[in-house]
């Protein structure tokens, strides 16, 4: 096999299995990454959820909380006016003895107002609501009604992911139970103690979240691509490696085939050596397998590794050189 031959074949067993192997660890980096990915924004949305669980905590305590007081009230002013759904509730509005005028603050009243400072001062919304709500704004919108209706059925808690005001937010929302405080207004609406009145529903900016999940995504990102080359690195070198071990062994099998072949030329000629030779019986010339005739020191030389040195011997040297010697012996001169 000639040394381009061997080479191509080499090639075409390294290079398939490195693409493959490429190609596994890069679905392997991609992978971990999408799935870093994921948990990054589930990680995101658990942060909103529990921001709006702890507003939503807040909220109710401190319903409770003035509740428990039948109310607090509050100076008359442009933002706090008199509630128009207390009018029957006697003392809505006092006077205090320095003439100063208050009006009565009730738990949703309360609750309210609270929803809307932190929409200014955070971006967060909340907004209590009920299928059967005393004051119209608290009406419930599609979501919060269909998680109204879901905790009619027994759940406990609906989250989900919306666009409000063009801007991605996390929708939170627990029910609100009956309790005894609440009875002070709610009775008439036919509520008992333990039912489930409406609810409060809170809406988190995930912006901030993103934010932080997008930052750490670029670092995930960047490790995960330096952990990319350094894993393409290690097959380039390995696939070089397997490659030299493979272009040593085609020589040496190469070489081994080369003495093979050397041996097996050898042996031939042994064999021919000893086989039938065709042999002039006068000259004692030897006929080649191309049908010439050749000395027998010229075809003997071919056909072997022997090496012929040329002298006369007794007889020859008598019959060519009479007289020369009289010890027959005595070998002539070369």
């Amino acid at each position: 096999m000639s040394e381009l031959e061997t080479e191509s074949l080499r090639k075409s067993r390294i290079k398939p299995y490195a693409a493959v192997l490429a190609f596994l660890w890069t679905l392997i980096v991609g992978g971990s990454l999408a799935w870093g990915y994921v948990q990054l924004r589930t990680v995101a949305r658990e942060m909103a959820r529990l921001e709006a669980l702890a507003r939503f905590e807040k909220d109710v305590i401190f319903r409770r909380w003035n509740a428990d007081l039948g109310g607090v009230y509050a100076p008359i002013t442009k933002s706090t006016p008199s509630n128009p759904y207390l009018k029957d509730t006697p003392d809505r509005d006092i006077t205090t003895a320095s003439g100063r005028k208050l009006t009565l603050i009730n738990p949703a009243y309360m609750t309210r107002q609270v929803h809307e400072l932190g929409l200014i001062s955070h971006g967060a919304r909340g907004h209590i609501t009920s299928l059967r709500p005393i004051r119209p704004q608290n009406a419930p919108d599609p979501w919060e009604r269909r998680a109204l209706k879901a905790f009619a059925k027994g759940k406990k808690e609906v989250v989900a992911v919306e666009t409000i005001a063009d801007t991605p937010h996390l929708r939170f929302m627990r029910p609100l139970m009956t309790e005894k405080s609440c009875l002070q207004c709610h009775a008439k609406q036919g509520y008992k103690l333990g039912q489930i009145r409406g609810g409060i529903s809170v809406s988190i900016p995930m912006a901030p979240y993103l934010a932080i999940a997008r930052g750490r995504f670029v670092n995930m990102a960047i490790a995960h691509m330096v952990l990319w080359l350094l894993g393409m690195v290690g097959l380039g070198f390995g696939a070089l490696r397997l490659r030299r071990n493979e272009r040593e062994r085609d020589l040496a099998d190469a070489a081994r085939e080369k003495i093979i072949a050397e041996l097996k030329d050898a042996l031939d000629q042994i064999k021919t050596l000893h086989g039938i030779i065709p042999i002039c019986a006068s000259c004692k010339k030897i006929r080649d397998d191309d049908g010439f005739w050749n000395q027998v020191e010229v075809y003997i030389r071919a056909h072997s590794e022997a090496e012929f040195t040329h002298s006369i011997c007794p007889d020859c040297a008598e019959k060519l050189y009479p007289g020369l010697g009289s010890d027959k012996d005595d070998p002539a001169p070369e």
